[in-house]
């Protein structure tokens, strides 16, 4: 994936910024299908492979490795709102708890609670896919 090879290059080099179109993509409905890794679900757990990828990375700075495991709930945070979504509660619930893990907030224990005692009002709360997948 792009960002994982970014990130990857930036640990050995330095970038610099080029003022100039160098690629055009043509990205109109007419030009569009689905593909399987544009899929919301795909897209996460992909996501979430390359944040715990990340993490796993023993010289990674501190200040870099928090923002990373901020990312990281915050995907699996995602990936709850999608499982709650399709009416995956017990994924729901797993990636909730994974999230917590990380980085226990209010909101995350309160969506917890949701989808453990009333999944259907956790599903009707929680955000849909166009908040989570852009």
């Amino acid at each position: 994936e792009d960002h994982d090879f970014n990130f990857r290059l930036s640990r050995v080099t330095s970038f610099c910024y080029v003022n100039k179109v160098l690629v055009q993509l043509d990205r109109s409905p007419a030009s569009s299908t689905i593909r399987p890794w544009e899929r919301a679900e795909v897209r996460l757990q992909n996501k979430q492979r390359m944040l715990e990828k990340w993490l796993k990375d023993a010289t990674l700075p501190e200040n870099i490795r928090k923002i990373v495991a901020t990312s990281l709930r915050q995907t699996h945070s995602a990936c709850a709102n999608w499982y709650l979504e399709t009416e995956r509660y017990e994924e729901a619930r797993k990636a909730l708890s994974a999230a917590i893990g990380i980085e226990p907030t209010g909101a995350l224990l309160i969506k917890w609670m949701l989808a453990r005692v009333a999944p259907s009002l956790a599903r009707r709360l929680a955000p849909k896919a166009k908040a989570y997948t852009a």
